[in-house]
């Protein structure tokens, strides 16, 4: 098992950059890059080296894919949803990504046994421990993806993963023009 920590900075506009650290806080990784639109791309890159695992943006609008690469070759895909803000899978390597969002804990889990638990510490970062070194750069930027984006989409008046239609929303939002 393997435990880095994720410490997410300046995440304006869904541009950041984001460290990743060992436990005596060696850096291991860098997260660069946005998403909102297609062909926008979320990387990790280790220091001194090119991109190691990126997401890319394939499609924009009302649910959002995305693409996950490894090394340049396609693991897998997925989609954002507004339904369903604590479950997310990962197409072609069925992987369930299950969680709390607003609390930030989550856990990564395929059809057999969990993949990864990923859980808050007291100084704001998240302590991510995977068992699959092979795959523990595309868990460590899935976590900083939706970690991310929960942390913009709730900075914003409406959060991408609440329900379009809830009562709450339609009530706000209804003026009436004598």
């Amino acid at each position: 098992m393997t435990t880095v920590y994720l410490q997410q900075t300046s995440q304006q506009q869904g541009f950041g950059v984001s460290r990743i650290t060992d436990q005596n806080g060696k850096l291991l990784y860098h997260i660069i890059g946005d998403f909102g639109r297609p062909g926008d791309q979320l990387q990790l890159i280790a220091p001194g080296a090119e991109s190691h695992c990126k997401i890319v943006q394939t499609a924009a609008g009302f649910l959002p894919r995305f693409v996950l690469k490894l090394d340049a070759q396609e693991l897998g895909s997925f989609g954002l949803s507004t339904q369903f803000r604590d479950l997310l899978v990962i197409n072609h390597l069925n992987w369930l990504v299950i969680g709390n969002p607003q609390r930030r804990h989550y856990s990564v889990k395929n059809l057999t046994r969990t993949l990864a638990r990923v859980v808050p510490t007291n100084n704001f970062r998240l302590q991510i421990t995977y068992t699959d070194e092979k795959f523990g750069p595309a868990i460590i930027l899935i976590i900083a993806f939706i970690d991310r984006w929960q942390t913009i989409q709730s900075q914003q008046r409406y959060p991408a993963w609440q329900p379009l239609f809830s009562q709450k929303l339609a009530v706000q939002n209804i003026k009436y023009h004598a």
